[in-house]
């Protein structure tokens, strides 16, 4: 299929799930995260705050404040994405997108992305995704762009609901999948 087609078919899709199914997948996803070991056994956490009707990240994130571990949110600037250190979701701005994210201070930029040292947990955004990692995003390529730079530093980890994994999805050159979906069914590693 056509990601085009895709992207509008998963969206009418997910925004058509009810409210009261919506909270018990995003208490199954949250759950589920926050217990397994990838999780557990980062100290930096890469997410994003979603939108609209992703799976919900705000209780995430105020879970990797307030247990000892760094929060990293995206921001868009110009045809990049960079991320910033959060303290405080509060802090945090709407875009010309509407997403809320970090202020625009250098101070907070993350400056040792390039360490490979230790692999970094990326929560990944998407509207479809496959078995083998392969994803279709929102179109602007900005986690590809990102990634192609700095792939071997993070461990990747899509979150969605079961409704948005579908059989095949053409792989681009320049596509980076995720290593894991989890989805309200479970975690998934990707062929």
């Amino acid at each position: 299929m056509h990601k085009n087609f895709l992207r509008t078919y998963i969206r009418k899709l997910r925004d058509n799930i009810e409210d009261e199914n919506r909270n018990i997948f995003n208490e199954r996803i949250y759950k589920t995260l926050i217990s397994n070991e990838l999780y557990k056994n980062s100290k930096a956490i890469y997410a994003y705050m979603s939108f609209d009707s992703e799976v919900d990240t705000v209780k995430l994130s105020e879970h990797i404040l307030n247990n000892n571990k760094e929060l990293y949110l995206p921001r868009i600037n110009g045809k990049d994405m960079d991320f910033y250190k959060v303290n405080d979701l509060s802090s945090l701005v709407k875009s010309k997108f509407g997403l809320l994210e970090p202020d625009d201070d250098d101070n907070n930029i993350d400056k040792y992305i390039y360490s490979k040292k230790d692999k970094k947990l990326m929560i990944i955004p998407g509207i479809a995704f496959d078995l083998n990692g392969n994803r279709i995003g929102y179109g602007g390529g900005y986690y590809d762009k990102f990634l192609n730079k700095y792939n071997d530093s993070f461990i990747k980890v899509a979150i969605a609901y079961d409704i948005q994994l579908v059989n095949h999805i053409n792989n681009e050159g320049h596509d980076i999948k995720v290593d894991y979906i989890l989805t309200n069914k479970g975690l998934l590693k990707c062929n």
